[in-house]
């Protein structure tokens, strides 16, 4: 307890485990997947929101706008609670790199429709795929972890991960406003920066071939494999149902 106590006691503990952390290489290579991957969703992102959604070009109505966020944030709130179902089934490094493989394929007919000033059901639902594809991927990383890591510093390498990705994901955004700035107005910039972001999801996908053996990330549960599909997806259905009545019973919350 007097250790703790120290002046700095806590911030030398909190190095100690990142470089306990660090000395992981599971952890350093899956880091260096996620970090990949984020700043592609920072360029892609960009390029999609700023092109001919909220494009001043574009005379962007309410609904267009409305359409962006949902294309944004829809599929974070839909898929989030099915994705375990999955990750408890399917080998993780798999997932990674699937998630990305496709990504990088789905971002370059999307950049061709922004290049072109097509928003259209096609953009829609293509930005949608390219974004749901990333709850997978986000999810999959996390679930992944306790396997570089030890548990005693498993939450030192979940919080110092999203942190940094966080801030690659704007480091990416920062580029693509740089790239705006300095281009001028027009929807071949935005297109560029959005496909752009192919290259870093592929760079992940690759990252991920090479850096982890096929079950070296999970899953290691049998039992919750051998649950029929359909009846995990249910339950979880059922559980969502529940949770959105006990709210509705609970004004205050």
């Amino acid at each position: 307890m007097q250790a703790v106590l120290v002046p700095g006691g806590n911030r030398a503990a909190v190095h100690h485990n990142l470089r306990a952390v660090f000395a992981r290489r599971g952890f350093r290579r899956l880091l260096a997947v996620r970090l990949a991957s984020q700043l592609g969703d920072g360029l892609f992102q960009a390029g999609l929101a700023g092109s001919v959604f909220f494009n001043p070009e574009q005379a962007a109505s309410p609904l267009a706008m409305a359409t962006a966020f949902a294309v944004l944030l829809v599929p974070y709130s839909t898929l989030g609670p099915f994705v375990g179902v999955f990750l408890d089934r399917w080998s993780r490094r798999q997932v990674l790199f699937a998630a990305n493989g496709l990504r990088a394929t789905l971002v370059l007919p999307c950049a061709t429709l922004v290049w072109h000033g097509i928003d259209g059901a096609g953009l829609v639902i293509t930005a949608l795929a390219v974004i749901a594809l990333n709850r997978f991927f986000l999810a999959g990383v996390s679930a992944a972890a306790p396997h570089v890591v030890d548990e005693p510093r498993l939450v030192t390498a979940n919080s110092f991960a999203t942190t940094v990705g966080s801030a690659t994901y704007s480091g990416g955004l920062a580029i693509a406003a740089t790239i705006f700035q300095a281009t001028g107005s027009g929807l071949h910039p935005y297109a560029t920066v959005a496909a752009s972001g192919a290259v870093f999801y592929a760079t992940s996908a690759v990252l991920t071939l090479i850096s982890f053996r096929v079950n070296a990330l999970g899953p290691d549960d049998p039992a919750s494999a051998s649950e029929p599909l359909a009846g995990a997806l249910a339950a979880h259905a059922r559980g969502m149902v529940d949770g959105l009545r006990h709210l509705v019973a609970r004004p205050a919350a």
